[in-house]
């Protein structure tokens, strides 16, 4: 009896062995079997991080093949930007030279509508020229021989940067650059000089501006200037521009006074545009200076994430400005096909 029990006990032990070892040797299987396909998904995640590193290097060797910037004293830089066209800029401003210096490019979006709209026939004026990259991009796409590009700024110290843009770019023929401010009527208007943001002063006080762009930015007036203003009504009428084709419009909180000495040009020209930067906090009635425009033009559009010219479903004052906390930049016209989307 005990060599039976024995049997039947060295029988089972060796059973469990067996399973034991098959277990482990399943086991040791499945975990090979895991192992590999972690080491083929390391291998397929390094092949797709090696092919975005490639792509992220390509598109950054394309911006440093087509952009550069050289410093040639404290006062002035001059960078190459996406579109090949050379700028003088002051490398003392902080609100646009660090962006169009490092980028090579400046409000992207903006850029690309603008750069959609521009014919090469166009007669564009830019209100609120800053370093004159709008109007240049302009100037860079129009014929010299069938367009015009009229800049306005009002600060004087802009000017020469402007002017060596231009020369370098071999763009004089249809530019015209004009120290002024654009108002509602002809005369003389107090220029606040901001310190650092030397392209965005204003006829507006640093203190309506902070007021405004709710303490965005440490604004701080470091001189004030007189400087003469024109209506582009009149101006127009002096240079005999019968109409114009496109007008962008940035000066800082001051566009809707501007807007009432340029109403009688807009009337008179059947195919016109207007790019305005619409800050609602700095007008005394935003809603009216925007229906104005509205009236004034055929159509509004807006410019989606992606820079497409878009027409909104609706258009009223509280679906394209709304609640916006800074600025936007809705484009009014008389044209029924601006949009590319």
């Amino acid at each position: 009896m005990a060599n039976v029990v024995k049997k039947a006990f060295v029988k089972s032990r060796r059973k469990v062995f067996n399973d034991v070892t098959i277990s482990v040797s399943e086991l040791s299987e499945r975990m090979d079997k895991h192992i590999d396909a972690v080491h083929e998904e390391i291998h397929n995640t390094q092949l797709q991080i090696n092919h975005n590193q490639m792509m992220i290097f390509d598109e950054l060797n394309k911006r440093v093949k087509n952009s550069g910037t050289v410093y040639l004293n404290e006062t002035e830089i001059i960078a190459k930007i996406f579109s090949g066209l050379k700028m003088y800029l002051d490398p003392r401003d902080i609100a646009v030279v660090p962006h169009i210096a490092l980028d090579a490019i400046w409000e992207h979006r903006i850029t690309s509508a603008w750069l959609a709209t521009v014919k090469e026939t166009d007669t564009v004026i830019d209100i609120g020229a800053n370093f004159g990259y709008f109007g240049a991009l302009a100037a860079q796409k129009t014929d010299k021989k069938k367009s015009k590009v009229i800049f306005f700024e009002a600060n004087p110290h802009l000017i020469p940067y402007m002017k060596k843009t231009l020369s370098v770019n071999w763009l004089n023929e249809q530019s015209v650059i004009e120290n002024l401010a654009v108002s509602d009527k002809a005369g003389e208007v107090v220029l606040n000089l901001l310190k650092d943001y030397i392209g965005s002063s204003s006829i507006q006080t640093a203190e309506q501006l902070d007021k405004y762009m709710h303490n965005k930015m440490y604004l701080e007036t470091q001189e004030k200037i007189p400087v003469k203003a024109v209506a582009l009504d009149d101006y127009c009428k002096e240079h005999d521009i019968k109409t114009v084709d496109l007008i962008k419009m940035d000066i800082e909180g001051y566009e809707a006074q501007a807007y009432q000495g340029m109403r009688k040009i807009i009337k008179a020209s059947p195919a016109v545009t207007l790019f305005v930067e619409f800050t609602k906090d700095g007008y005394d009635n935003p809603r009216e200076f925007y229906e104005q425009m509205q009236a004034d033009f055929d159509y509004v559009y807006v410019i989606d994430d992606e820079g497409y010219i878009t027409k909104p479903k609706d258009s009223s004052y509280e679906a394209v400005v709304g609640d916006a906390d800074d600025w936007v930049m809705p484009i009014f016209s008389k044209k029924d096909n601006l949009a590319n989307r």
